[in-house]
């Protein structure tokens, strides 16, 4: 991090950077911020939406990380007007890992209340909320994990559930 802002003074934008993992392969959870951020560089520098620079140690780059068709197999897409059966959406959530709870504060987490799934991805930075009505997804908006408080409603959102130790 801190060569990372360093590189900053040289370069009009700040690099991405690449933590490497504090545990072994098979310790790790879909919850751990370090996989979180790792997935998130790695989908920027699939998009190219991401500076030129990339910083990462030895251990990080020595490292596996989910290939990128792992990464597309465990993606899915969700829009405002799909049909889509919730009980089948859960179903998904937990054959990816994830952890229901009664109301998602960390990311590996999904909820439901009623027609409301909340779905905290490992590499996103905001949970999202479905609502559907009946088997439509009527609206799509992120929020606050603390608060519970909207941050923005969005037409269509990108979900990837990769697991940490299965995708090596």
């Amino acid at each position: 991090e801190s060569f990372a802002a360093d590189v900053t003074a040289f370069h009009e934008s700040r690099p991405l950077v690449f933590p490497a993992w504090e545990s072994l392969p098979e310790e790790q959870e879909s919850a751990d911020p370090l996989f979180a951020e790792r997935l998130r560089t790695l989908a920027s520098l699939d998009t190219g939406e991401s500076s030129s620079l990339l910083v990462c140690s030895i251990a990080a780059l020595m490292q596996p990380v989910p290939s990128r068709g792992h990464r597309q197999a465990a993606r899915r897409r969700f829009a405002v007007g799909d049909e889509l059966d919730p009980e089948s959406l859960l179903e998904w959530f937990v054959q990816r890992g994830l952890e229901h709870t009664a109301a998602v504060a960390l990311a590996g987490e999904f909820s439901r209340r009623g027609g409301i799934v909340d779905v905290f991805a490992p590499d996103a930075e905001d949970p999202v909320r479905l609502e559907f009505f009946g088997d439509e997804i009527a609206s799509i908006r992120r929020f606050d994990a603390e608060t519970q408080r909207q941050h923005e409603v969005v037409d269509a959102v990108d979900v990837c559930l990769v697991q940490p130790a299965a995708a090596f």
